[in-house]
């Protein structure tokens, strides 16, 4: 695929240098030409970094010790602002799942089974249903006005109509002819929002949408996991 040159920008009459190194941006690595492959490199080493060092300065293996570290100190790392950088490829969602999956390889009591098995005997979900989630949450609090960001600015509403939907709050998708625009935050989140049933959707607070979340499958919006994941 033939890579279409970067746009020239102009401010006060100047043109603005092109990078070609990956930009940081309130934290988030990105390449010029929109690819967040960079940020996620980094988030996994530095993640992978920090694991090693209470490998090597905590002896204690203890199952819940190992899980309280990696939920307070690791994934925070790897979920930092993921609406705006979740990944869409199969490469990027695998290196994104990465370091849970070789993390809970080190947890004795699960190491023997395979990592779906393991997630659900620690009660975890994958890294790339977890994205999902924020996703969602994002959305809702740009729906309800909880968001500094304007629903009017992103999205439109999609006119009512007789046809049956699952909710009555459907979100205007636009055809789009590009991979790159179909992974935005607007348009996956949109699309996944328009399946969502009523009752969550018309959730009055985010921490009660969080909770009805939980109590659906939205495993059909994987791209990767499980089958990916097999070991």
């Amino acid at each position: 695929m033939v890579q279409r040159p970067c746009e020239n920008f102009v401010m006060n009459g100047e043109n603005l240098p092109i990078s070609e190194s990956p930009v940081r941006d309130l934290g988030i690595l990105v390449s010029n030409n929109l690819n967040f492959m960079p940020h996620i490199e980094k988030a996994s080493a530095e993640s992978c970094r920090k694991i090693g060092l209470f490998l090597r300065f905590f002896k204690v293996r203890d199952t819940d010790f190992l899980l309280r570290m990696y939920i307070a100190y690791i994934r925070p790392i790897l979920e930092y602002a993921t609406p705006v950088w979740s990944p869409s490829s199969i490469g990027g969602i695998k290196l994104a799942e990465k370091l849970q999956r070789l993390f809970t390889e080190r947890i004795s009591a699960v190491s023997h089974l395979n990592y779906p098995q393991r997630l659900a005997a620690l009660g975890f979900a994958s890294m790339e249903y977890r994205r999902i989630i924020f996703d969602l949450v994002e959305l809702f609090k740009i729906v309800n006005e909880l968001s500094v960001l304007k629903f009017e600015d992103y999205f439109q509403w999609k006119p009512r109509s007789f046809e049956r939907r699952p909710n009555n709050k459907q979100i205007f998708l636009h055809t789009l002819n590009s991979n790159l625009a179909r992974n935005f935050f607007r348009h996956r989140s949109a699309k996944i929002w328009n399946h969502l049933p009523q009752n969550i959707v018309d959730s009055p607070n985010a921490e009660i949408f969080k909770i009805r979340l939980r109590q659906i499958d939205l495993s059909e919006f994987l791209i990767c996991f499980p089958d990916s994941y097999y070991e």
